[in-house]
């Protein structure tokens, strides 16, 4: 199977230059000219410029671009969290330029959009998490969000190609199958995974353990949404989905949540463990979201405090609310440049 360890490396994100993106980024930390901060189990300090977190738990450095001067401005607007590597460091990199304006004047940085700005850092800290090798601490912290999975994958294909409900519910298992391969960084899928996860999978679909070994078993790695398609195809055997593919898989899906740059990051999120687990949380948590397809249908799952018990363990596991949510984010808490 794979891991997609950022956004760029997901099939949606693969046609951009990261690389350009990270070497302006490299130029402008060594000039000093981003806002740097660190963080030490899941507390923020201040880092200087160029500088570095000290020894402890968890740390990262992360470096806003806020366009304060001319090495901020050199670097092209992205999207999505950015990676380089500094004095044997890695730094994570976030453009927050479009949730704000630097304030010359006060030389600091004033937020206008919080909910954008807050979630496009933690989202780039449990790219850190991702990276840092805590994998099945994302894979374990709840089951809400494999649910959501496969609910939205299984639905929006069926609706799409007006399928039955047996066969919404083979892809409902071909999702939690593709989901949790998600995780697993091997080239080939053991019979103990199929065991795992067949069991995994009849929890959150609730659907007969017996049928979803049955089709999980003849599956092999499904490493691509492309290789996830193909075998929809091949498993269901509707002449309905010989024209499903990833261009028209992303269509049905892309339009469900809200937010910034939103259908290309949920389409990146099909395959990026951390940007679909902050999907979710934003989907369950903030007014800002909660009038969207996938908000609605993450609220289906949120029985018996189960939204309320992912949220607070992805605050948990970020550092506890007072780490981000906390900061006054209309003052310049990441230093001035």
């Amino acid at each position: 199977m794979a891991i997609y360890k950022t956004p760029y490396d997901t099939t949606a994100g693969l046609g951009y230059r990261s690389a350009n993106i990270a070497h302006e980024l490299k130029a402008a930390l060594v000039a000093g000219g981003l806002a740097m901060y660190g963080a030490v189990d899941g507390q923020f300090t201040h880092a200087g410029h160029g500088g570095s977190v000290a020894p402890g738990a968890n740390k990262f450095l992360i470096a806003l671009v806020q366009g304060a001067n001319s090495f901020a401005d050199s670097v092209h607007f992205f999207k999505h969290p950015v990676f380089v590597r500094m004095h044997e460091q890695e730094v994570v990199c976030v453009d927050v330029r479009e949730f704000g304006k630097w304030n010359a004047a006060q030389q600091r940085f004033d937020v206008r959009n919080t909910t954008e700005y807050v979630w496009a850092i933690k989202r780039a800290l449990l790219t850190a998490i991702w990276n840092d090798g805590r994998v099945s601490v994302l894979r374990d912290i709840s089951n809400l969000p494999a649910q959501v999975y496969c609910a939205l994958v299984s639905e929006s294909i069926a609706r799409r190609f007006a399928l039955d409900a047996a066969e919404q519910a083979t892809i409902a298992i071909m999702a939690g199958y593709f989901y949790y391969g998600l995780f697993n960084e091997e080239n080939q899928v053991h019979e103990d995974d199929k065991n795992n996860w067949a069991g995994k999978i009849s929890r959150i679909t609730r659907i007969d353990a017996q049928k979803v070994f049955e089709v999980i078993d003849p599956l092999g790695p499904l490493v691509s949404l492309q290789d996830f398609c193909s075998a929809v195809r091949a498993t269901v055997g509707n002449v309905a989905l010989e024209n499903l593919n990833v261009g028209n898989f992303f269509n049905v899906v892309s339009g469900t949540w809200y937010g910034s740059n939103s259908r290309e990051v949920m389409c990146m999120g099909l395959e990026h463990i951390p940007t679909w687990l902050m999907i979710v949380e934003a989907s369950l948590g903030s007014a800002s979201f909660k009038r969207s397809t996938l908000s609605k249908m993450s609220a289906r799952f949120d029985k018996g405090g189960a939204g309320e018990a992912f949220v607070r363990s992805l605050s948990a596991l970020l550092g506890g609310p007072d780490a981000i949510e906390g900061l006054d984010t209309y003052r310049n808490f990441f230093g001035t440049v």
